[in-house]
């Protein structure tokens, strides 16, 4: 197995991805102390604390760029990098500093695919150092749930509640979305290992605390899925499909309990009506969202090939809303901002991991189920709120660029040991 000049010790891109992920937490509730503050270009604090990442991440990269020449989910990330910047050079200023912000995210989650596809074929990083990080991230955002429960800040103010909590983060949508990232990083096996199971368990915990609708949908609807497969996969009547209904009575048993039997349940179920379009608007989803899926319907033939920019999706909305947000979409925010030739890349994305999947199953590949529920919460998360491309979701794309690596042909027997070995240990 080649090594691109790398030694099998933790040198300075190994700590530059475990603190560019561990941080989230840290660097999304400094966010929230400087929400309001910007230093120019639309840059705000939080993406001037991940450009302190990003820098030494692409220099050590761009060093090894012959190791990600066969890497195909790169290419289409790559695309939508240097289409957004192009059309930051293109655009005229101050509307194209939008565009750069753009690239510049996109540029980042590339850095940590990369990151995490050299440090896996090189054996610095495996599987459990993934699963710690994402341990570390869930159990992060929950304590902050919790402490601001019992200091006095609980409740959602986004949502007009007095209960639930996003810690000390005020963004409806950093902390639920974060925590479901994580998520697939606990079925990184094909069997049910206790710690997964107590971790499903702690996220499912502090995704009920955030309120979020979409992200609760993400996880059951992923949840569900892993499930079927795990007891189909299964000899009939064996321990195995016996402790895959144990697990999935156990969420059902504690959703109904939540749900029927708590404050917090309530008001979670008063928002779960409001998807009813005779009851409410989804928080003015089916509003914004038809504008602007009717604009592209109305602009012209330039426009929807080739797009508008990324600040485009906020100006249409403000322009005739009022509401200057955007369409909680990333399919409909691409399409305003990049037209038909950012939405080929994006599609390309979701083409990219199905390939992955496809090979992890004929691989019989350990990391087949993440993948699956992997692509389950993007999807979701890309059609039904948005910011799949932002740079505060680095976990998934960590997990992409080592199963990336995973999957290569002369890395695939390596792995496999390496997981036997675990699963053996875990079992003792």
């Amino acid at each position: 197995m080649m090594h691109y000049g790398f030694k099998r010790r933790r040198g300075i891109l190994f700590w530059l991805f475990i603190l560019a992920i561990a941080s989230d937490p840290i660097i999304a509730i400094l966010y929230n102390i400087y929400l309001e503050k910007s230093w120019g270009l639309e840059v705000s604090f939080f993406q001037l604390t991940k450009g302190i990442f990003l820098l030494p991440l692409l220099i050590i990269t761009l060093k090894n760029v012959s190791a990600f020449r066969t890497v195909r989910l790169l290419w289409p990330l790559l695309m939508l990098f240097f289409y957004s910047f192009t059309m930051f050079l293109i655009l005229p200023i101050p509307d194209s500093w939008a565009d750069l912000v753009w690239s510049l995210r996109v540029l980042y989650i590339i850095m940590i695919f990369l990151a995490a596809y050299l440090l896996t074929i090189n054996n610095i990083i495996q599987l459990d150092t993934l699963w710690k990080l994402a341990a570390f991230v869930v159990m992060a955002f929950l304590a902050t749930q919790v402490i601001a429960i019992y200091a006095g800040y609980g409740g959602i103010n986004a949502y007009g509640t007095d209960y639930g909590s996003l810690g000390f983060v005020s963004y409806a949508k950093t902390v639920p979305w974060a925590i479901c990232m994580s998520i697939p990083c606990f079925f990184m096996s094909r069997h049910w290992r206790s710690k997964d199971v107590l971790m499903i368990l702690i996220s499912l915990v502090a995704v009920l605390l955030t309120l979020r609708r979409t992200v609760l949908l993400a996880f059951l609807l992923g949840f569900i899925i892993i499930g079927m497969i795990r007891f189909f996969r299964a000899r009939m009547f064996s321990l195995y499909q016996i402790a895959t209904l144990a697990v999935l009575s156990i969420i059902v048993v504690a959703l109904s309990y939540v749900f029927s039997e708590t404050e917090l349940g309530y008001a979670f179920i008063q928002r779960i009506n409001d998807l009813d379009p005779s009851q409410g608007t989804a928080s003015g989803r089916y509003i914004f969202q038809k504008v602007a899926l009717n604009y592209l319907l109305e602009r012209g033939y330039i426009a929807t090939l080739f797009g508008e920019g990324a600040g485009y999706p906020i100006i249409v909305l403000g322009e005739r809303l009022q509401w200057f947000i955007q369409a909680h979409s990333d399919w409909l925010n691409i399409a305003i901002a990049y037209g038909v030739v950012g939405i080929t890349f994006f599609i390309f994305l979701f083409v990219g991991i199905l390939r992955m999947i496809i090979s992890a199953k004929n691989k019989s590949s350990e990391i087949l189920d993440m993948l699956i529920i992997l692509i389950v919460i993007m999807f979701v998360c890309s059609i039904a709120s948005g910011g799949l491309l932002e740079s505060s979701f680095a976990l998934p794309y960590a997990a992409l660029g080592m199963a990336a690596a995973y999957l290569r042909n002369n890395f695939q027997t390596e792995i496999q040991d390496f997981v036997r070995i675990e699963n053996n240990a875990s079992a003792n």
